[in-house]
């Protein structure tokens, strides 16, 4: 693949990844866990699929996808608690707002220059 294939192709998968904001709340207990994996392998992702594969007790309690184009899904659990809904809130609406900055900066730099 060329060199310009490969920039597009990288170019590509930050636009989606900046298109879209997702958050998940997890509930339960998972020290024990997190301790185990330690060094690098404790990155979150790593973490999680360790959990799914140990029958831990953390549970999506919320979850939260939305999409540049206006699509949304929007998950809460049987039983999730409501006073994580308001730390779920805060942080899709960081999400969103961090997104808007990064776009916003990206925007500014393509326009750089254009005004002379």
């Amino acid at each position: 693949m060329s060199v310009l294939k490969n920039a597009l192709k990288e170019v590509r998968s930050k636009i989606k990844d900046l298109s879209e904001v997702e958050v998940r709340t997890y509930t339960g207990e998972a020290t024990a866990v997190i301790a185990a994996i330690g060094g690098e392998d404790a990155a979150f992702d790593n973490v999680l699929t360790r959990l799914d594969a140990d029958d831990s007790e953390v549970h999506l309690a919320y979850l939260s996808r939305l999409d540049l184009d206006g699509d949304a899904v929007f998950f809460r659990a049987t039983g999730a608690p409501a006073d994580l809904a308001d730390a779920h809130r805060a942080a899709v609406e960081s999400g969103i707002q961090s997104r808007a900055a990064i776009i916003n900066l990206f925007k500014d730099l393509l326009n750089w220059g254009s005004d002379d």
